[in-house]
């Protein structure tokens, strides 16, 4: 007697099949290749590119499940993104030399577009990465960490910043608004990307192999080589300019997973904690002046100090060198399995 020994056909593509590989080539490279192009003043291209791979990946071999309405929502949601990008690059850069800064900026305010409308896109793991953006199941607990711990590191930083000589902190200017508001924006999408691409595909799949220690240690670590990486020279790292932007981001990348793991599957408190990181950089930059140019990074020494202090109490608190006793399942939030 002789059974039917035929292995079932993996109906993923071949980006599905070599997902690291993947967000290597599509999310990596790009990023840091482009790394301080113009490209990057519309949205950051360490959050685009990644999001971007991050997509094609969930997506590839998916079987379209078209909903009715969902066309018209995906059209009016990325139409809605692109507009508002396109709107601050327009904001920030005026009317000269239009046709080419409205290239610039269409480029990556419509990559943004398409990733954040796959909400409704007609694959269910396309819709499984970006939804949990706006899902709301996660404890108070998650929240109240992503909304309190940067201005609070923000406040402190700019409290030890006021006491040294050669720094002056005062109220943002009126006239600074709507370049404050312009950041806003554009942070509020790029955290998104983050949230969705280093979180929601990333870190979830790190943490099947990885403590949430090691796995937040490589998340932010990864983001920041992906700026910074082309500048770097060696001695590079003795700069505290280059040595306070890897400590930050390190600290960003831990206390972020750690929000992660306390979400149940939500990405509502990691968007909200990258974007309230985005706001208090931003604020203290028109906050916190240097006077003297030996103080040019006083602030961001002592606020890469206190999200490390932030960092270093969330890993103590929620013991994060253990590895979790049941892995998290990707398929939840992306509709993959691990392989």
């Amino acid at each position: 007697m002789t059974g039917d020994t035929r292995r079932p056909v993996d109906s993923r593509g071949a980006i599905a099949r070599h997902p690291w590989l993947t967000f290597v080539l599509v999310g990596v490279a790009p990023a840091l290749i482009l790394s301080g192009n113009i490209l990057a003043s519309t949205v950051s291209l360490a959050a685009l590119f990644p999001a971007l791979a991050a997509a094609l990946i969930v997506s590839d071999g998916d079987g379209a499940e078209p909903v009715p309405g969902d066309r018209a929502r995906r059209l009016l949601l990325a139409a809605g993104v692109f507009l508002v990008l396109a709107e601050v690059r327009l904001v920030q850069t005026g009317f000269e030399a239009l046709a080419y800064m409205a290239l610039v900026g269409a480029v990556p305010a419509a990559l943004a577009a398409w990733v954040l409308s796959g909400a409704y896109a007609p694959s269910p793991g396309f819709q499984a990465l970006v939804r949990p953006l706006v899902a709301l199941r996660a404890p108070r607990a998650a929240y109240l960490v992503a909304a309190l711990s940067w201005p609070v590191a923000a406040v402190v930083a700019a409290a030890v910043c006021s006491r040294l000589p050669g720094v002056s902190v005062s109220p943002p200017r009126a006239s600074s608004a709507g370049l404050l508001a312009g950041w806003l924006i554009s942070g509020t999408v790029g955290s998104a990307l983050v949230a969705v691409a280093w979180y929601g595909f990333a870190a979830r799949r790190l943490l099947t192999r990885l403590s949430p220690l090691a796995t937040g240690l490589l998340v932010g670590v990864a983001q920041w080589l992906l700026v910074w990486g082309t500048t770097l020279r060696p001695g590079s790292l003795l700069d505290s300019f280059y040595l306070s932007g890897l400590a930050g981001a390190a600290a960003t990348g831990v206390a972020g997973v750690w929000v992660l793991t306390r979400s149940r599957g939500s990405l509502l408190p990691v968007w909200l904690m990258q974007t309230v990181l985005v706001a208090s950089g931003a604020l203290a930059f028109l906050v916190v002046v240097p006077d003297l140019a030996g103080r040019a990074n006083a602030f961001a020494v002592a606020f890469a100090a206190t999200r490390a202090a932030v960092a270093l109490a969330l890993v103590v608190a929620g013991r994060m060198w253990r590895r979790p006793p049941a892995p998290m399942e990707p398929s939840a939030t992306t509709g993959l399995s691990l392989s």
